[in-house]
């Protein structure tokens, strides 16, 4: 599974709460992908989350306040045995990239929030 959002204040108890739960309730790898802040309050963030047996090869340290749609094409491409993909308060600009990305692997797509 792969969950997809945005860890800075706000966006990043929701991505943290998702990847947690799909850690505690299946038996298969969880990656987050995008966006952490740079600093102390990114490495909490990282190191909470690895600590919750949830990887996140593909976040970017970044002040940058959403992920671009190639970074995720690049992702989901990085990891090819995804079978759900999970997008949290997603972007529209994101939303083509999981649809394409997730079809060819033909994994699940799921949005959450607005």
């Amino acid at each position: 599974m792969i969950v997809v959002g945005v860890l800075a204040p706000g966006a990043a108890t929701a991505v943290s709460a998702i990847a947690r739960r799909a850690v505690a309730s299946a038996d298969s790898r969880v990656e987050v992908v995008g966006l952490a802040p740079a600093g102390a309050d990114g490495d909490r963030l990282l190191l909470e989350l690895a600590s919750a047996g949830v990887g996140h090869a593909t976040v970017t340290r970044s002040a940058a306040a959403t992920i671009e749609p190639a970074d995720l094409e690049l992702a989901l491409r990085y990891l090819p045995d995804v079978r759900v993909v999970v997008l949290v308060a997603p972007e529209a600009a994101l939303l083509r990239t999981a649809a394409s990305g997730s079809s060819w692997s033909d994994a699940a797509l799921v949005l959450v929030g607005p």
